[in-house]
């Protein structure tokens, strides 16, 4: 928690790009639901991760699970052009 916090202050007062940086990955695993889920008899098919990137990282890896299958979200600063 701490370390979000400043990476949010250092957001806020535009200090991200003179401080060090904290890390420059971030990785979080988010489990689903194991079992198909429906909305008015329509499966949903895929449940792909959507993540913030905190201020002082360049790239933010989120997996997430969804009725056995593993999805990747990749969130990155202009730093990595190349990520996509």
């Amino acid at each position: 928690i701490l370390t979000g916090l400043l990476g949010q202050i250092a957001g806020m007062l535009q200090l991200a790009d003179v401080i060090t940086p904290m890390g420059n990955t971030l990785v979080s695993n988010v489990p689903g639901p194991a079992e198909r889920l429906y909305l008015k008899g329509a499966p949903l098919v895929e449940m792909h991760p959507v993540s913030t990137l905190p201020a002082t990282h360049l790239l933010n890896i989120t997996l997430f699970s969804y009725a056995g299958t593993l999805y990747f979200g990749l969130i990155a600063t202009d730093a990595l052009p190349n990520l996509g």
